[in-house]
C-alpha cells in the first residue's frame, strides 16, 4: 500500500527533518504519536534523521526505535499503524500512573507504618519491633522510584525471558540502549543533571564507529563542550524515567 500524501503543504519540507517530541504525560505521548503517524502517512518519514524527546515523548521515541526503522522508505502506513495501535492500546488500558496504581502505591507506602504504631500502642507487639518495622518501611518507601521504573519496563519495554532445558537455566534480559536497532535515525532522550546543573542526553548513536549503540552526553552549566561516554548497558526504562518527572517520585540516578 502506498502512503497517502494528505493535504497539500504550504511549502516544501526540508531534505533532513529533526523531530522534537515534548512531554506532558499520556496526552503528550498520544500527541507525539500522531505527529510521527502523520509523517509516515505523507511519506516524509524517510527524511527524518534525528528524534529528540522528553517525558511522554520519550515513550514514543523509544517504542518506535525498538519496533521499526522509522525512516525506512519501505515503511508503509499499514505497517506503522500496527505499531502505533499497539502503543495506543498500552496507554489506554494500562498507562503508567493510572488511578488504581496511585491508590495501591499510596496504600502500600502510607498505611503500614500507622498500623505498626497502633499495634505497639495497644501492646499487641513490642515497641522494640514496631520502631524498626516503621524505619524499614520508610526506607522501602525511598525505593518508590524503582517501582515506577518497573511499571514502565513491564508495560512498554517488557523483559525478554528465555528458558533452556539442558542445562536448566532461566535467562532474563532487560532492553537496553544497545538493543536499539534503528541505526539510521539518532534517537535522543533529554534529561537534566540536578547535581551539577546542566543538560544530559542519552543517544542511540554509538560512542565510536562499529561499536554497540548507546552513548551519554553531559554539559555542565550549559557548557557547549559536551562530555561523551558509553551508555550501552543503560536500560530503556531508566532512560525514559530519567527524562520524565513524576509527582512524589525522586529523580533517577542513571550513571
Amino acid at each position: 500500500m502506498t502512503q497517502s500524501q494528505g493535504p497539500k503543504l504550504r511549502s516544501d519540507p526540508p531534505e533532513d527533518i529533526a523531530l522534537s517530541l515534548s512531554g506532558g504525560g499520556h496526552r503528550a505521548t498520544l500527541y507525539c504519536l500522531g505527529v510521527v503517524l502523520a509523517l509516515v502517512d505523507r511519506g516524509l518519514n524517510s527524511r527524518v534523521k534525528h528524534i529528540a524527546s522528553v517525558s511522554g515523548g520519550s515513550i514514543v521515541n523509544a517504542f518506535i526505535a525498538l519496533h521499526c526503522k522509522y525512516n525506512d522508505p519501505q515503511l508503509t502506513t499499514d505497517e506503522f499503524d500496527k505499531i502505533a495501535a499497539k502503543l495506543v492500546k498500552i496507554i489506554v488500558y494500562k498507562g503508567i500512573l493510572n488511578r488504581i496504581t496511585i491508590v495501591v502505591l499510596l496504600s502500600v507506602l502510607l498505611i503500614p507504618p500507622p498500623i505498626f504504631i497502633w499495634l505497639a500502642w495497644n501492646n499487641t507487639i513490642s515497641w522494640y519491633y514496631a520502631i524498626p518495622l516503621v524505619v524499614i518501611w520508610l526506607c522501602l518507601a525511598l525505593l518508590r522510584g524503582l517501582i515506577i521504573e518497573w511499571i514502565i519496563e513491564i508495560r512498554y519495554f517488557p523483559l525478554r525471558i528465555k528458558f533452556k532445558l539442558l542445562p536448566p537455566r532461566l535467562k532474563i534480559t532487560r532492553i537496553r540502549l544497545r538493543d536499539l536497532h534503528d541505526s539510521s535515525v539518532e534517537h535522543v532522550f533529554c534529561c537534566t543533571d540536578l547535581v551539577e546543573p546542566g543538560p544530559v542526553c542519552f543517544s542511540s548513536e554509538p560512542i565510536k564507529k562499529k561499536s554497540r549503540p548507546g552513548s551519554f552526553f553531559s554539559g555542565i552549566d550549559n557548557n557547549i563542550q559536551w562530555i561523551k561516554r558509553s551508555a550501552t548497558n543503560v536500560t530503556i526504562a531508566a532512560v525514559v524515567r530519567a527524562s520524565a518527572a513524576f509527582p512524589g517520585i525522586p529523580p533517577r540516578l542513571v550513571l
